[in-house]
């Protein structure tokens, strides 16, 4: 009576087999579980991490600007510039270089439509006068741009050169 296409299924066989399911089911349930904790842990790290570098630019920022400061406060009054006198012999060495650094990014505008584009090397750094100024950050253009006033632009960044 019994058919060629049927097959005898032996219940021990299936029921070690379904076992075996269930127990790699848990497993890769457990992988999965572990890789999700691990990334979690690896997420937190990486947003400490932002966090304190965020934390620490905004430090060197506001130091840079004090800097920037005292320097210009100290030299407005000679025609040659020289580093202020409260700072030593090594500190008017390193002064000078970080305000070379400084110096030498550069920062271009353009007037496209009465909206200002703002950009060069420099923007990093004055990112935050230029949000004062009512500027936003374009970032598929990579440039600052807003409806800002030209006088207090210049005012604020005195070396900006219009780009052509």
């Amino acid at each position: 009576m019994s058919n060629d296409n049927e097959e005898i299924i032996d219940l021990d066989e299936f029921n070690t087999k379904l076992d075996n399911l269930n127990i790699s089911q848990i497993n890769l349930t457990n992988k999965i579980d572990d890789l999700f904790d691990k990334l979690n842990v690896f997420e937190n790290s990486v947003i400490s991490i932002n966090s304190e570098l965020i934390k620490q630019n905004i430090i060197l920022n506001n130091e840079n600007k004090e800097l920037k400061l005292k320097i210009n406060s100290s030299t407005q009054n000679n025609d040659e510039e020289q580093p202020p006198l409260w700072l030593s012999n090594a500190e008017k060495l390193s002064s000078n270089n970080i305000l070379n650094k400084i110096l030498t990014k550069e920062l271009f505008y353009k007037n496209i439509n009465n909206k200002i584009i703002i950009s060069g090397s420099g923007t990093y750094d004055a990112k935050e006068i230029l949000k004062s100024l009512g500027a936003s950050w374009n970032d598929f253009s990579k440039v600052w741009e807003g409806n800002i006033d030209l006088n207090l632009l210049k005012e604020n960044f005195p070396n900006i050169k219009e780009q052509e």
